[in-house]
């Protein structure tokens, strides 16, 4: 289960631990939150049909789960919240330290404020579904089958009754998961396109101050927040019908128990005290559906985010070693280069720039001059050939 979050979330591997253990005691608390209808089921049976008055027996069980219920929160709390922030720190380390061991060539065709992003704003992103999401969903994805089974071993008709809407709702927001996921990567390249025009505009201002490009560039940019703000309208939309139509289905699942109950009590195949049960258990099942929903919708918005993030850690590396130069000839044998598929710029490119010696790179612009020197100092990383200095 580790390898499984730390290669769907892109988790560390203390990360992936402490999901496991955020995960469990979510579903923990959910088991226990059911635990005080079940006594009030038992109160009342107590009461009205065996004429049994036990009250310790009722205050010491209470006082025991408030107990209970107080240490499984406050590990609940740990490993989600505390555990959470230190997970943030870890992947921007773990980033942090995989840009260091990257080639040049990776900076040369990746966007510097695409980097910045990613180890600020979707680590952000990622922190929050953490602490807020997704181990609440697996606690539940626990939990719920367990508690199914039960109320359909108690009584199938009612337990499907409470079980039936909810699966059909879930099984509807899974449905529409691709969907979602479009709409989630379109916003998510139009923030990147985004935050590279301001970080261009930005950088470039005195330019354009100068050519009077001022009002131009302003407008430009207005445009693409409008643009994006009618991306995230329709990304919202996409999340947002799935939602609603699932918790209106979810929402008769009340009504098919107390229809179902009802029919039930009446041709005598079950007491009040029963249905009464299969009702506060629906209801406290809908209670927790209403927050899980919206969670599953959050965890299909990072799935961009945790892409890019593991886009950048399974990045080639740089490899070598250190070595000392005897002498800096540098020698290119059938050099072939491109920077894309369609356009050949360097194609077996053979010379040898002497130590102590001018070597002049002579051509027509566009034939390749400057991408030599890129390929030297290891901007890019040649297609075919090699680039030898002192025999290495």
């Amino acid at each position: 289960m580790k390898n499984l979050f730390k290669k769907r979330f892109g988790l560390t591997d203390t990360g992936a631990n402490n999901l496991v253990k955020a995960s469990i005691s979510s579903a923990m608390v959910y088991l226990i939150n059911m635990v005080p209808a079940l006594l009030l089921i038992y109160f009342i049976n107590e009461l009205l049909f065996t004429q049994s008055k036990r009250p310790s027996f009722f205050i010491i069980f209470s006082i025991t789960m408030l107990i209970a219920l107080y240490i499984t929160l406050r590990f609940e709390y740990n490993t989600m919240y505390n555990a959470t922030y230190k997970e943030s720190a870890n992947i921007r380390l773990d980033i942090a330290s995989t840009l260091k061991e990257l080639p040049l060539s990776y900076f040369s065709k990746h966007n510097l404020s695409d980097i910045a992003q990613t180890i600020m704003t979707d680590v952000g992103a990622l922190e929050r579904a953490l602490g807020h999401a997704i181990s609440k969903f697996i606690g539940f994805c626990i939990f719920f089958p367990l508690i199914s089974a039960l109320l359909i071993l108690g009584n199938w008709k009612l337990g499907l009754s409470v079980v039936g809407p909810i699966v059909i709702g879930f099984l509807l927001i899974i449905i529409s998961k691709k969907i979602q996921l479009k709409a989630c990567e379109k916003y998510y390249l139009k923030l990147r396109d985004n935050s590279e025009a301001f970080q261009e505009a930005i950088e470039l201002h005195q330019e354009i101050n100068s050519f009077g490009l001022t009002e131009k560039i302003k407008s430009d940019l207005n445009k693409k927040i409008d643009e994006s703000e009618k991306i995230h309208l329709k990304t919202q939309i996409s999340e947002v019908v799935p939602y609603v139509m699932a918790k209106t289905i979810m929402e008769f699942s009340f009504a098919l128990v107390l229809v179902v109950g009802s029919i039930l009590l009446i041709n005598n195949k079950i007491n009040l005290l029963y249905l009464l049960g299969y009702i506060l258990a629906a209801i406290k099942l809908k209670d927790g559906v209403d927050s899980i929903t919206q969670n599953l919708t959050e965890i299909y918005s990072i799935d961009p985010v945790v892409n890019h993030i593991k886009g950048i850690r399974e990045a080639k590396r740089q490899t070598g070693k250190d070595k000392e130069f005897s002498s800096f000839d540098i020698e290119l044998k059938n050099v072939a280069f491109s920077y894309d598929s369609d356009t050949q710029i360097l194609n077996n490119v053979t010379f040898t720039a002497k130590q102590n010696e001018i070597t002049a790179l002579v051509g027509l612009s566009g034939c390749g001059k400057t991408s030599i020197l890129r390929l030297i100092s290891r901007l890019y990383d040649y297609d075919k050939g090699s680039i030898i200095i002192d025999g290495v």
